[in-house]
């Protein structure tokens, strides 16, 4: 049983029932999701014999979150506190980071066994997760990412008093290591182009949404899933990332309006299939379909002999690398990807 009650400007709302629901889907959903292999390996938040009280306050000062979490078993270790962040996440919509915990904390949890004391987090432990991490195939970036998230977590502890800072991911990696550069040349965007995908319409999709996203400055697949027929006017495509906020004009080109017209839902206000206005979740339908393109598109790279996956990633640095090649200036690329350059000291 699940119960949840939250106190919002003096209201107290009872979430039981909601939010226990939201809890399964939202599960069920991570479980699908494409961005980290571990997804597959999921368990509920709650055990399903476990009693939980879930209690949070806003407080108008501070403008933050207090809670308090028990369970039957008394536990208070980083897992449990993790878990209540997982909670709080939910219950104020921010999905990102609620996955991202849960990610690690099942990970960190099938490591350790179990939950951990916060008196025996030391350096020593994040050094042996990290050796399991990497035991487990997990590549340099893979093994930093689980860190600097699982290290936020006992940060927030920290910042709540429950433990001292003793600086235990200090001898781990935390840092963002130089991948492989993952531009294809506008040879390979060429015989992309030329392949005969009648017979297949979902590769034949998969590659159009590459082109797309190439032929409008390396366009992210979360900022085209968002597009709406209303953000072309008199020529120009005008969107604001999602990420950043800055507002960007691309001039609409035939090539593009091809694309479009090929996939464009008439009764949608959206520009490209990605979501359906009609269903709620929009956020799950673009994770879909932006799975569902990265798959197929991996099959045509194979098919086109590249030696590192090809994804909506690569037509992002494609348009990137092939603009410098033909000495756009940085200043253009960077505003074009959505980037604010910072002037050199």
């Amino acid at each position: 049983m699940t119960i949840v009650k939250m106190v919002f400007k003096g209201n107290t709302y009872d979430y039981s029932r909601l939010c226990q629901s939201y809890c399964t889907t939202y599960l069920n959903n991570l479980r699908a999701d494409f961005m980290m292999d571990e997804c597959s390996h999921i368990d509920m938040i709650d055990h399903p014999d476990a009693k939980i009280d879930y209690h949070s306050c806003w407080n108008n000062e501070s403008d933050c979150v207090c809670s308090t979490y028990h369970s039957e078993g008394g536990s208070d270790g980083l897992v449990a506190f993790g878990r209540k962040l997982v909670a709080e996440n939910i219950s104020l919509g921010l999905v990102s980071p609620a996955e991202r915990y849960t990610t690690v904390l099942n990970s960190f949890q099938r490591f350790h066994g179990g939950d951990v004391a916060f008196d025996d987090i030391d350096a020593r432990l994040m050094s042996r997760y990290e050796c399991y991490l990497k035991e487990h195939g997990l590549c340099r970036n893979t093994t930093s990412y689980y860190m600097r998230n699982l290290r936020a977590i006992y940060n927030k502890a920290v910042g709540m008093g429950i433990i001292e800072q003793r600086l235990p991911f200090s001898g781990v990696y935390t840092g963002i290591a130089k991948t492989v550069k993952r531009a294809v040349p506008i040879e390979v965007v060429r015989s992309l182009k030329a392949m005969d995908l009648d017979s297949n319409p979902a590769s034949a999709f998969a590659r159009d949404m590459f082109l797309f996203s190439f032929y409008t400055r390396g366009m992210s697949v979360v900022d085209m899933a968002y597009l709406r027929k209303s953000d072309i006017q008199n020529g120009i495509l005008s969107y604001r990332r999602r990420k950043t906020g800055q507002r960007l004009l691309i001039k609409w080109e035939q090539a593009i309006q091809e694309i479009a017209e090929r996939y464009t839902l008439p009764e949608s206000k959206f520009l490209l299939p990605f979501i359906r206005s009609d269903v709620r979740d929009w956020r799950r339908q673009y994770l879909n379909v932006a799975h569902s393109i990265n798959y197929h598109l991996k099959k045509l790279g194979a098919h086109l002999d590249l030696t590192s996956p090809l994804t909506m990633y690569v037509a992002r640095h494609a348009w990137a690398s092939i603009a410098r090649e033909n000495n756009v200036p940085l200043s253009i690329i960077s505003q074009g990807m959505g980037m604010i350059l910072r002037r050199q000291p």
